[in-house]
């Protein structure tokens, strides 16, 4: 398998794109499907204790390539990112007393979590293609591929446009090289 993304920066509503060239000639079982999909992998670190999940946000499937296949088959695979979505409630307890979300709590919390990366707890988001075969694989790797990923968080259009001033012409500056 041969695998190629479109890019690895992403906006919450844009498609991430991938070419797959399947070689399915020296496997004697078919290849169901290829699967392109977002992991989210969470480690958290707490009293000498690590915590790992991986979880799998969005997920799209292209048809596979049957056993003994004997030419190199291209698919291409899309994935929508928009589908990605957390749940957040609009009222949260603080004091003992319901509290509305603020609107811009709101509109954050409902997107994707941000990556993080720190030595106690780090949150990163990758990429994944991975073909599914019919039968026992158990004692063979399963051909993948991987990127890490970042979605840069999409500016909310109700908090304003930002206008420029008047008269606003930037300028490229020279560079300048001192020795002290």
């Amino acid at each position: 398998m041969k695998v190629e993304f479109d890019k690895n920066v992403f906006e919450p509503d844009d498609d991430a794109k991938a070419k797959v060239v399947l070689d399915n000639s020296g496997c004697q079982l078919n290849m169901t499907s290829v699967d392109m999909y977002i992991e989210q992998r969470i480690t958290q670190k707490a009293d000498g204790h690590t915590n790992f999940e991986k979880h799998i946000l969005v997920k799209k499937s292209a048809e596979g390539v049957p056993a003994l296949h004997h030419e190199k088959v291209e698919r291409e695979v899309e994935l929508d990112l928009s589908k990605i979505k957390n749940t957040m409630k609009k009222q949260h307890k603080k004091k003992g007393k319901m509290k509305d979300v603020s609107p811009e709590d709101f509109f954050l919390g409902s997107n994707m979590q941000a990556v993080c990366t720190s030595p106690l707890f780090n949150c990163q988001y990758f990429l994944v293609v991975k073909c599914s075969f019919d039968g026992c694989i158990c004692c063979s790797d399963i051909p993948d591929s991987q990127i890490p990923i970042s979605i840069n968080p999409k500016s909310a259009d109700w908090m304003g446009k930002k206008e420029l001033p008047s008269g606003f012409n930037p300028k490229m500056e020279e560079c300048y090289s001192i020795s002290l």
